[in-house]
């Protein structure tokens, strides 16, 4: 018998694949009927939508989504490890998708991204390193941006949506954070 013969479904086989397939389908169906009034609301409601706002944030999310895959291809160059942006890009996106989509979704994803630099030659600790890494880069970023925020006198994120920031202080020698801010001082709450 040779190899091409050994490929052909087997009777019993193409049998199974039907059955899931039949049960795919009846699945999707109870899911649609399910969620049918929902879905049909949110279609009703995208003429309601800022499409400027929708491009923006699409354009934000891929914009981040290409940083982190620069970083972690960065990081894998130190260790020589040597992979292209559409590699990493690749990795970046379907591990996020398993994050956001899929129960138990954030271990998937790593174990995804840790196997996928495993295939691409980083020893295990460099794979290791390469997540963690990436993982507190961006985090030691958020931190410094929140770090500065506060450093500049706003005491809370409400304080960022007033128009403080762009109000001169009522006289020079007076702290930001002395003003009146939504009606109250901000003295007030210490």
């Amino acid at each position: 018998m040779t190899d091409a013969q050994d490929t052909r479904p087997t009777p019993r086989r193409r049998r199974v694949e039907w059955v899931i397939g039949g049960l795919l389908v009846v699945v999707l169906a109870v899911e649609i009927v399910l969620i049918w009034p929902d879905l049909s609301e949110s279609v009703q409601n995208l003429g309601d939508l800022q499409w400027g706002w929708v491009a923006a944030a699409v354009t934000a999310s891929l914009a981040s989504m290409s940083s982190f895959a620069r970083v972690q291809r960065c990081l894998l160059g130190v260790a020589d490890v040597h992979i292209r942006q559409r590699q990493s890009l690749a990795v970046t996106f379907a591990s996020n998708s398993m994050s956001v989509t899929l129960p138990g979704g954030p271990v998937l994803a790593t174990t995804f991204r840790y196997r996928q630099t495993r295939l691409w030659g980083a020893s295990p600790v460099v794979a290791t390193w390469q997540l963690v890494m990436a993982g507190a880069l961006p985090r030691t970023g958020l931190v410094t941006i929140q770090q500065g925020i506060h450093g500049r006198g706003w005491r809370n994120p409400r304080d960022l949506s007033t128009n403080h920031l762009v109000t001169a202080p009522s006289s020079p020698k007076q702290p930001p954070d002395s003003r009146t801010v939504t009606g109250t001082s901000s003295e007030a709450g210490r």
